[in-house]
């Protein structure tokens, strides 16, 4: 936040949650699970799970994560007020399938940091694919998104409604995928999107 004289001017996202670090896991079809671990996590932040696979749970080292929103193979898990130090996500099937996980720390979320979700999935050619939109209720949120097409698809930042920010993202063999995210500046309509995808997952953190 910048103040001159009495009046405080934000700027664009500056209350938002901020992005810290990432780790990300595929495993192909020898075992039931995929974990990927965090070093140096602060205290009180949230983690985003983004998983592609038949997932039939999350866990967590520390703390329970939450199901968020899921479509078309894709699941979007939270853990709030993460513990400090190192932490293990692994993302569980019934059956050996190919899973692959991303999982993002971000700071300055509230502690019951959800703010909306959507979710969308292209049946045909999709140049652009955007998620349901969400209303969100804080003046400034961060935008997560979570994207799938077919193995060999290039995947890129979506164009709206926010700017877009393309992060690690999985790179196991059998469906490309694509992390990204935004920050908003007014409470309002919102979704996801990416460009080159088929489907989408997407979701807002607030701030305290």
């Amino acid at each position: 936040m910048q103040f001159t004289g009495r009046r405080p001017i934000h700027t664009i996202g500056s209350l938002a949650p901020s992005y810290m670090q990432q780790c990300n896991n595929y495993q192909y079809y020898g075992s039931t699970s995929v974990s990927c671990t965090l070093t140096g996590v602060g205290a009180g932040h949230t983690l985003v799970i983004g998983v592609f696979g038949a997932v039939t749970s999350v866990t967590a080292s520390s703390g329970t994560p939450t199901s968020t929103v899921s479509a078309n193979g894709l699941s979007a898990y939270i853990l709030p007020s993460t513990a400090a130090g190192s932490i293990t996500i692994t993302a569980n099937s019934a059956s050996y399938v190919g899973l692959q996980i991303s999982v993002a720390e971000y700071a300055n979320a509230a502690a019951s940091p959800l703010d909306g979700t959507g979710s969308y999935a292209c049946t045909s050619y999709c140049p652009t694919v955007s998620s349901s939109t969400f209303a969100t209720t804080a003046s400034s949120d961060t935008l997560w998104a979570f994207c799938s097409s077919a193995g060999g698809a290039v995947i890129t930042p979506g164009t709206a409604p926010v700017t877009w920010t393309g992060r690690p993202s999985p790179t196991g063999s059998g469906e490309a995928l694509f992390v990204e995210d935004g920050l908003t500046n007014l409470a309002g309509t919102y979704y996801g999107q990416c460009t080159g995808a088929n489907q989408i997952i997407a979701l807002a953190l607030k701030h305290p």
